[in-house]
């Protein structure tokens, strides 16, 4: 199955303060907004923000809780990146740590979401977080060896030898990383209604493929149940859903031409 991993989307319950915040204290270009809803000018993966979302559960405290998946920003200067985000009041959680790859931070975004600045070496950056590069996505995870099966075999993704000690993975050179280790919870059961997510999960990943039923096929081959079934959307895609084997919701969409 030819997909890529290509998107992350975040539900929130009050959509304008995170709206605010993704766009004024961060600093985010929202090249098109509509209620609810916001596209942000990215590089790497893709972001999109949406209402409807539940405000966060109570002794939610740090990735890897009730939420699953962190993204990460890669910037050109970390260090003047976080000085000036401090005098913006963004809240970090701790200092700059380093690993065998890079350096990097937690930060708050508003309902408690966490999302990662990093500096490594030889990846891709942004020089402003105008216009963000979101270079990879870490998932802590429930059962490491199942996950990293999951996304090898039915997802694609290749493991990547990068030092560190945790599993990652991608699709080939220059494609978003996806960052695994072990100490995560498995998400709440997935409850559908109308076709849709009750409740609308915090975080959601996605991966572009170029013929969804083809995708559809392989996944059902390998008996990979589909949660949300083939649907034609009005913003110009068709889509489905399944879950990973900590049940975390993916999203596998292709993308229609547009007309004229």
């Amino acid at each position: 199955m030819d997909i890529k991993l290509n998107w992350i989307g975040l539900h929130v319950s009050d959509f304008a303060a995170s709206l605010r915040f993704y766009t004024g204290e961060l600093g985010m270009t929202a090249t098109d907004i509509k209620p609810d809803w916001a596209y942000f000018e990215t590089t790497g993966m893709t972001f999109e923000l949406f209402g409807g979302g539940s405000p966060p559960t109570a002794g939610w405290s740090a990735w890897g809780q009730a939420q699953s998946v962190r993204p990460g920003i890669q910037v050109s200067d970390l260090r003047e990146t976080v000085s000036e985000l401090r005098r913006r009041g963004i809240q970090f959680t701790g200092e700059i740590e380093k690993t065998a790859f890079s350096e990097w931070i937690e930060f708050i975004a508003p309902e408690n979401m966490r999302w990662t600045l990093a500096q490594a070496a030889a990846f891709p950056f942004s020089q402003s977080l105008q216009r963000p590069h979101i270079g990879w996505v870490e998932m802590k995870v429930n059962r490491l060896v199942e996950q990293q099966a999951f996304y090898r075999d039915m997802m694609g993704l290749k493991p990547e030898d990068i030092p560190g000690g945790r599993v990652v993975m991608r699709q080939g050179p220059g494609e978003p990383l996806l960052f695994m280790e072990s100490g995560g919870q498995r998400h709440a059961a997935l409850h559908i209604d109308q076709g849709m997510f009750q409740p609308l999960p915090s975080h959601l990943i996605s991966f572009e493929t170029e013929d969804i039923q083809v995708a559809a096929d392989w996944l059902r081959s390998h008996q990979v149940p589909i949660l949300i079934e083939i649907t034609r959307k009005d913003w110009g895609g068709i889509d489905l859903y399944i879950a990973d084997p900590d049940g975390n919701p993916i999203q596998v969409v292709q993308y229609l031409p547009r007309d004229g």
